[in-house]
């Protein structure tokens, strides 16, 4: 199953860059430019992690998360600095998302009505 991951950035070079250098099976990239084909490209693929580069001013960053948290409240949004290797922040992204997180104590004999314990 691929990870549909969207890149929004006014930042041509980013785009033109991150298209050409991702080759990724796993991955269906969407690269946009603004944040109303954003909002589109969101509604019409089903986008699980959205990458948000740092040059979309402060009001127009607010507006977007907003409104794709109103879409669907599970969507990762990342905000990323577009100085950095976004082909790496992708990678390690993608790699701690595929690591499956178990979080859970087992104790059997907790709910027991005679106070039992075990000694090792």
């Amino acid at each position: 199953m691929k990870t549909n991951i969207m890149l929004v950035s006014f930042n041509t070079s980013i785009l033109e860059n991150i298209g050409k250098g991702l080759n990724r099976k796993d991955v269906a990239l969407h690269i946009t430019g603004s944040i109303e084909n954003a909002i589109e490209k969101f509604q019409q693929n089903g986008i699980d992690i959205v990458f948000v580069s740092d040059d979309i001013d402060t009001t127009g960053k607010r507006k977007l998360m907003k409104i794709l948290n109103l879409l669907d409240e599970n969507v990762n949004i990342i905000v990323f600095d577009s100085s950095a290797d976004i082909k790496t922040i992708i990678t390690n992204t993608l790699y701690h998302n595929m690591i499956n997180n178990f979080s859970f104590i087992d104790d059997a004999l907790a709910d027991a009505r005679f106070n039992i314990s075990v000694e090792e």
